[in-house]
């Protein structure tokens, strides 16, 4: 968001520094004028009772500077009426950036809400890791009694193998019946 801005205002700074510089040659240019026709008033005094042909002259002069100076009225006026414009487009510009504003904040409160919810989540799937944890201890747990088992049935199964073979053996050692 605040790159936006930067940009808008170099951006406006770049537009005003043109105009500014617009102005500064005015400036100049008027200032160029009120020295010549300073100038020029200061010679047409001088000369006006020696010459009339100077006098015509400078009177020519004198006009083509006073129309200079309405067409550069004129052109200030333009651009005054363009500043105008400009200051309706920079509000215009302001308004979106403000509605943009705002609709930043609502998706960043959506965004702050999925965030909670996101942590409820891990805090659950927590909780469930941590159980699956318990049941696997008692797995292992478990693993070790029924080796425990497997081993005692290992013993009680060799027993009955020599317990089967002494009977075997009795068996043998009695007399056959029927036979």
């Amino acid at each position: 968001m605040g790159q936006r801005f930067d940009s808008l205002e170099k951006a406006l700074s770049q537009q005003f520094g043109v105009i500014n510089q617009h102005f500064t040659s005015l400036d100049a240019r008027f200032s160029k004028l009120e020295q010549r026709v300073d100038f020029q008033t200061s010679e047409l005094k001088a000369k006006f009772e020696t010459s009339d042909l100077y006098a015509t002259k400078t009177w020519g002069v004198v006009y083509e500077q006073q129309r200079d100076i309405r067409e550069m009225k004129e052109d200030i006026k333009g651009i005054v009426g363009r500043l105008d414009g400009m200051d309706v487009r920079f509000d215009r510009v302001e308004g979106r950036l403000d509605g943009m504003d705002a609709r930043f904040d609502r998706v960043e409160g959506r965004l702050d809400g999925v965030d909670a919810r996101f942590d409820r989540v891990e805090g659950r799937l927590d909780g469930v890791d941590a159980r699956f944890d318990r049941v696997e201890g008692r797995l292992d747990r478990m693993d070790v009694r029924f080796d425990g088992v497997d081993a005692r049935f290992d013993r009680v199964e060799g027993r009955f193998d020599i317990q089967e073979e002494k009977l075997n053996q009795i068996l043998e050692r009695l007399p056959k019946q029927g036979g």
